[in-house]
């Protein structure tokens, strides 16, 4: 979906130690990434280690046990 656009990089790499310089990222975002790490707390500090000044921060998580037993479910 953003493989074509020039200003966005897509990166699957280790949550603590991404080969990013520091300072250089508009936007950052964890996606699908909390839940399956053992320092939660190094992650953000990388993440915040990657943004420039008042750039932007998502943290994209889906609960899909609370999907399955109330979304998906027939009554």
């Amino acid at each position: 979906m953003c493989n074509n656009l020039k200003n966005v990089e897509l990166l699957c790499c280790n949550a603590n130690s991404i080969n990013v310089d520091q300072g250089s990222c508009d936007a950052v975002t964890l996606t699908q990434t909390l839940k399956y790490i053992e320092n939660v707390d190094d992650a953000f500090i990388e993440a915040k280690r990657l943004q420039k000044p008042n750039s932007k921060f998502a943290n994209i998580s889906t609960l899909w046990n609370f999907l399955g037993s109330t979304v998906l479910k027939k009554n």
